[in-house]
């Protein structure tokens, strides 16, 4: 979208105003080779075009060293200068087709970025960073968040949005249930839907609702919701991920003890979650396993139409519910 599009851009243009720190323009132009002319101001406004080796330059010079960020995320050893080599590490074995979406422009400019054709540049480099959900780790090591403005409010919005996903367990698959064609051909949204479709009380899907709309993860449009912002990986945060778990664990395990206590005697529910415990050679057997379970699942899931997907994901939670 446009939105995502000017996000890099900006990003990108705070990324170089931060890097550069207290040191005048002029002390960065004249390391670059610039003495007659300001290229970092229409860097740091949006005037000019940063590219990727434009960024490499910069990094020499603050004694940034990106490659050591690449070698650790992607196993990237080759020269920085090598740009078909580098986009390929990002877009890896995912098709043309998807990572030109997630760019919002077309698959022949993927193309001519994979064979260099078409420069890099470092807007598109951020946004390839965010398609393998690596931007805040690779930012958060390169500058102190708070100095990129669109990125540490993307931050917040991504923090919010997360603890809604910990908060509720049926987040994900409500708003799976938006995305089915069987919604989407409603002439308006209809109360107690999405829960007749998941097996969950209506209270519970008003409850959901309501906590998605507030952080802007969905609005209603033409009547519907639809599927509103994009936010961005946190992973790169051991803390965060510490934070994230302890709420998922608290409030999911939660919702598991009162359904399995409020489950009617004699009676199969449709509604409850398995609690069980191994031990640590047995859960790294069941990981392996459903590694494996998911590769062939993505396989299938590849040349799958997308509603298809969509309603296979959301089988997939109503089966995991059952006890």
């Amino acid at each position: 979208s446009r939105y995502m599009s000017d996000f890099y851009k900006n990003v990108a243009c705070e990324l170089i105003k931060a890097l550069r720190g207290e040191r005048s323009q002029q002390w960065v132009n004249e390391r670059l080779g610039h003495q007659n002319y300001n290229v970092v101001s229409r860097w740091e406004t949006g005037q000019q075009r940063i590219y990727w080796k434009d960024f490499v330059e910069l990094t020499k010079v603050f004694k940034i060293d990106v490659r050591k960020d690449l070698e650790d995320f992607y196993g990237f050893f080759e020269n920085l200068d090598d740009q078909t080599k580098l986009v390929s590490s990002f877009v890896g074995d995912t098709s043309i087709e998807k990572a030109a979406k997630f760019l919002d422009t077309s698959t022949s400019t993927v193309q001519r970025l994979l064979r260099g054709a078409t420069p890099l540049q470092l807007s598109t480099f951020l946004a390839l960073l965010e398609y393998r959900g690596d931007l805040f780790r690779f930012a958060a090591r390169t500058v102190e968040i708070k100095k990129v403005p669109s990125l540490f409010e993307s931050y917040n919005q991504s923090r919010e949005a997360l603890q809604t996903f910990s908060k509720h367990p049926e987040a994900s698959p409500i708003m799976l249930c938006f995305c089915l064609s069987e919604y989407k051909a409603k002439d308006a949204h209809e109360e107690g839907w999405v829960a007749n479709k998941l097996g969950i009380s209506k209270d519970k899907e008003l409850d959901v609702i309501a906590d998605l709309e507030n952080v802007g993860l969905i609005e209603k449009e033409n009547g519907r919701y639809v599927e509103k912002a994009h936010f961005l990986n946190l992973s790169y945060s051991k803390e965060d991920e510490k934070e994230w778990s302890h709420l998922i664990k608290e409030n999911w395990i939660k919702e598991a003890l009162s359904r399995f206590e409020n489950r009617p005697h004699k009676k199969k529910s449709t509604a409850g979650f398995r609690i069980f415990a191994v031990d640590e050679h047995k859960k790294q057997l069941m990981e392996e396993e459903i590694k494996k379970f998911n590769v062939r699942l993505y396989q299938i899931l590849e040349t799958t139409p997308k509603d298809d997907v969509d309603q296979v994901c959301l089988f997939t939670y109503q089966w995991n519910q059952l006890v």
